[in-house]
Order: structure tokens, then sequence, then C-alpha cells
């Protein structure tokens, strides 16, 4: 049973995840078989211990089905060993918790509870905790079917969302690494970008339900926002989920 604070479209979302009944038919046994070495290694003051120990207690094995965003594909959690506990060219520790498989990071958890990415020896965080990739997850999934309008960078996400008239906050799915908005037939998500050196601001998806509004959303932002506009990613990308 998931325990840790998650809404619950985001628990609905993880239990319709392929393997997830499977998962937990044998959760009771998968605790005492994973090794949680790595927990031992990291500071007593480490925060990401209860999320590595749930993890590794819950979410072992378990595949996610990213629809859209920078991890769009699929995502395998692992399970935690001392082989995976990476030291950062800043001094501090991540352990590897999951893989990609598409991207050539490794996924992983910092001390301070961040879920991010490690390229080689450095962290990179893509969202606050464990939980705000799972809520994250489980927003995009909740928009499949709908259509990329436009792609943006180099710029901050307020500006965006004021020229669409202020949409609400998905307070759920969002926090200080990553945010989504919801208007009536559109919806707005900033995400890092998985490489740190693509760029400092966010990528920006603006989301329509059906062609028509995506044509006259990109149009509008194309508008405002010359420089940054990425029309042809959008179109590449098409329909969120495929």
């Amino acid at each position: 049973m998931v325990t840790l604070p998650l809404s619950v479209r985001a628990v609905s979302f993880l239990e319709q995840q392929s393997n997830w009944l499977d998962l937990q038919r044998v959760s009771s046994d998968a605790s005492s078989v994973v090794n949680l070495d790595p927990v031992m290694d990291l500071p007593p003051s480490c925060v990401a211990a209860e999320s590595l120990q749930f993890a590794a207690s819950e979410y072992v094995g378990l595949e996610v089905a990213v629809a859209g965003g920078v991890l769009h594909g699929t995502v395998q959690f692992l399970a935690p060993q001392r082989r995976g506990l990476i030291r950062t060219s800043a001094g501090s520790s991540v352990v590897r918790l999951a893989r990609h498989t598409d991207a050539q990071c490794a996924l992983t958890l910092s001390e301070d509870g961040e879920f991010g990415c490690s390229w080689a020896d450095d962290f990179w965080p893509l969202f606050d905790t464990l939980e705000a990739f799972v809520e994250n997850s489980a927003a995009w999934a909740s928009f499949l079917g709908w259509h990329y309008s436009i792609i943006l960078d180099e710029l901050e996400p307020g500006p965006v969302v004021q020229a669409l008239g202020t949409p609400s906050l998905d307070a759920d799915a969002s926090g200080q690494l990553s945010q989504w908005w919801r208007g009536p037939d559109f919806a707005i998500v900033a995400e890092r970008y998985l490489n740190p050196k693509r760029s400092a601001f966010p990528q920006i998806s603006v989301l329509a339900d059906g062609p028509s509004i995506a044509s006259r959303l990109r149009e509008q932002l194309k508008s405002e926002f010359p420089g940054s506009a990425r029309t042809f990613a959008a179109r590449t990308r098409g329909i969120v989920g495929r």
C-alpha cells in the first residue's frame, strides 16, 4: 500500500502501472531481501533515508510510464546497492535509485531527498522529492491524447502563465523545481532539462485539448515570445503519450 503523502491521482496512477499489482503481492517479502546498505552509508541527518527505505520496500522493480516531459519513456526502479552510492564532486552523496530506458544518466536521490540525475560525479535535481516525481508522472498521464502546442525555453514560466490568462496552479504536481498550471482547455508544465548544460531555465511545454486550440496558442505565444519558441519540437512530439 502506498504510504508516502501522494494525491489520489498519483495513487491511482501507480495502481495503473503494468506491474504494480505483482509487486504488491510480494511486498511483504521484498523488504527482507532488498539490500539497504546504502542507507547506512548516508549521514544520520540525511532526509533521503525515509524515502529510500520506502522505495526499497515498495518500488523496487516498478516500471513507471512517463507520458511526456524530460523523462518521457519508462523509469525502472532498482534495488539500492552499496555500489550505487555516488560521491559527488561537491562532497555529498547520492544513491542510484532508478534508470531510464533511453537516457544515459543514472536517476538518483540526494541527501536532501531531491530526485534527479547524475551523469558522472555530479547531481542535478529535477524534482523536489521522490513523490514529486510520481505526482509529475501522474499529471502527465492525465493529459494523454492532448496536443503539444509549443515548447518554450530561455525564460521563466511566470510570463507564459500570465500571457494565457493566469490558469490555476496544480498544487499536487508543483514544487520548487517543477510546476503545472491548468486552464479550461490547455495546460502548462515547467521542468528542468535533463542535462544541466542545456539551459539554466526550465523547459516549458504548453499542451492543448485539440489541434485547433494548439494552433491558436502556438501563434499567440510565438508572437509574444519569438526568441523562445520551439514549434518544431512541439510538432515532432505531437500528442502526449505517443
